[in-house]
């Protein structure tokens, strides 16, 4: 996954998950998104990457695979919505 920009993401890069009693970044759920970045941008690891919390016209799944933030639907605060952005 590309990393999000850090001064969107914060403390992400220090987030973890456990499957299995490891500490590493995972996808416990097989949703094809990391159990750490479901919960920091979505609170949840009950999701399935479908859904499109912001309205920017990429589903979560899009977003996780981008490195954009679900929750912002303009990452780079450009005026383009992420979905309508070549460079969001």
């Amino acid at each position: 996954m590309p990393d999000a920009p850090q001064d969107e993401v914060g403390a992400y890069a220090g987030l973890s998950s456990t499957c299995d009693g490891w500490d590493v970044v995972d996808d416990c759920d097989g949703a094809g998104l990391y159990d750490s970045w479901e919960r920091f941008f979505l609170g949840t690891t009950a999701e399935d990457g479908a859904g499109d919390r912001d309205a920017d016209l990429l589903t979560d799944g899009e977003e996780h695979a981008a490195g954009t933030v679900p929750v912002d639907d303009d990452t780079d605060d450009d005026g383009l919505r992420d979905g309508q952005d070549p460079r969001p």
